[in-house]
């Protein structure tokens, strides 16, 4: 099928498509996709909620809307729960062509039980139905609690279940009295809220998995959700039934138009100064006590409901807790990286850098320097090299990235800190040394250095210990065939 979608409509607005229709998003080039992300729009690219939803809906209104055209049906049979049972089966038919993703198995069980609650007349939209669906992905699949679909599809749904169980009355009152006018404005409206909520409920999710929070994501979302629920997603739907037929071009074309609309919006949202924040990731434990309040504000609805606020702050006031490391070195020790003066981080020359330095700088949420030289100083003077190390001074520390074992024994005994690529264990005495060995067995570290100690942390200390966490004894055979290739490295 992506085939199919790609040769009817070629390029980005293709690829697009695809990933609308079947979860398919490689093909969409990497500008756009940051586009979409810049603008909050990154979820139209995944199916989730708002596809299933709307798929659901169109099917729902599409097949009753037919039967009612058939006077001796209409009156015999009970159409809104035989468009409930037609819905139900499109929408899990889309869940297929999705791939069955952590955010379609939530959206699919959460429309699934909407619909299921119309066959038995039963109002459903409730946190009830939230856990439900909670707990059959997590009987399914353990681990997604720890992913960003999980979280912030469900933090998303939450947050609007909380909201219009709230306010639900009030807005039926007001679409019951409304005239044409009023309630065109109301549906308007409903978006707004619904974007506002969506936005805020997975704000902080967004920030500490990707470090990145769309200014300008409400704007964009107003314009857009629009055309994909009324344009996009009806003509996606009838490409689907004329595929078999070889006639999907018919429909495709008309959908690209609209994805086409949509984006220029994101490109058109991301021009806008300061479209996209960089922020730094929030420990996980105050992740944990924002995450808290949200979910005392989703299972009241006194008054008392609202006490929850006060965790939620504290959650984002961790924010300004983090500070980032002095020093980076990555799983094999091929890649190094110190930061400057002024925040950025230098990286040690090599062909892996540019990835490594990307996530180190964007976790941290500081820019992305040159790289470190090969002799001299760095501009600060933080950083001085020559042919075997490089010095780091930095908060009254010494720190020497050694490139070979030739220059441990200038250096030993010197420095506050010894990091370098190659095997040295006990070859430097009391003088702490993060070598090939550690990283072989404990993966990445990151060194806070300061005054009084220097703090250091591996990703096998973050992650504790654990039974899924894997156990690396200290083989030196394994260790030296994984270090780089050095003239340093002979015994």
């Amino acid at each position: 099928m992506t085939r199919r979608i790609q040769a009817a409509l070629p390029g980005r607005t293709g690829a697009i498509a695809a990933a609308i229709i079947t979860g398919e998003t490689h093909a969409i080039p990497e500008t756009d996709a940051q586009a979409f992300r810049d603008a909050g729009l990154a979820h139209i690219l995944v199916i989730a909620g708002l596809h299933m939803g709307m798929v659901a809906g169109i099917a729902f209104f599409a097949i009753r809307f037919g039967l009612a055209l058939f006077p001796w049906l209409a009156l015999r049979l009970n159409t809104k729960k035989w468009a409930a049972s037609g819905a139900l089966a499109v929408t899990f038919i889309y869940l297929l062509l999705s791939g069955i993703t952590v955010s379609s198995r939530r959206s699919f069980v959460m429309t699934a039980l909407v619909l299921l609650a119309v066959l038995i007349d039963r109002l459903s939209v409730s946190a009830r139905a939230l856990a439900w669906a909670a707990l059959i992905i997590i009987l399914w699949s353990p681990f997604a609690v720890t992913g960003p679909s999980f979280q912030m599809s469900f933090a998303a749904v939450a947050g609007l279940v909380a909201f219009y169980e709230t306010f639900r009355d009030r807005l039926s009152a007001s679409y019951r009295d409304a005239g044409h006018v009023r309630r065109w404005g109301l549906h308007a409206l409903g978006i707004v809220f619904t974007t506002v909520v969506s936005t805020v409920a997975t704000t902080p999710f967004t920030v500490f998995h990707f470090n990145r929070f769309p200014l300008y994501s409400v704007a964009a979302n107003i314009l857009a959700v629009p055309i994909t629920g009324l344009w996009v997603l009806p003509w996606a739907i009838l490409a689907c039934l004329l595929m078999p037929f070889g006639g999907e071009k018919l429909a495709l074309v008309p959908m690209g138009w609209g994805i086409e609309a949509i984006a220029e919006i994101a490109r058109g949202v991301t021009s806008w100064p300061g479209a996209a924040l960089t922020l730094p990731s929030m420990p996980v434990w105050g992740l944990m006590v924002l995450s808290l309040g949200g979910f005392w504000l989703l299972v009241w609805r006194g008054r008392w409901r609202l006490l929850g606020l006060a965790p939620i702050a504290a959650g984002y006031l961790t924010l300004l807790l983090p500070r980032p490391p002095d020093v980076l070195v990555d799983s094999e020790s091929r890649v190094m990286a110190v930061r400057a003066a002024n925040g950025s981080y230098l990286a040690s020359t090599s062909s892996r850098a540019g990835l490594a330095e990307e996530t180190w700088a964007r976790r941290s949420a500081v820019a992305s320097g040159p790289a470190w030289p090969k002799s001299g100083s760095s501009d600060d003077g933080t950083l001085a090299c020559d042919a075997q190390a490089c010095i780091y001074r930095a908060r009254g520390r010494m720190v020497a990235m050694d490139r070979g074992l030739g220059a441990l024994a200038e250096d030993c005994g010197k420095v506050d800190l010894v990091v370098t690529p190659v095997p040295a264990r006990g070859a430097c005495g009391g003088t702490p040394v993060i070598d090939r060995f550690d990283t072989w067995r404990n993966g990445s570290y990151a060194v806070w250095l300061g005054p009084e100690r220097i703090q250091i942390e591996s990703v096998r200390d973050w992650r504790g210990q654990r039974p899924w966490v894997p156990w690396r004894p200290p083989d030196r055979r394994a260790a030296i065939a994984a270090a780089p290739p050095s003239e340093d490295l002979t015994p």
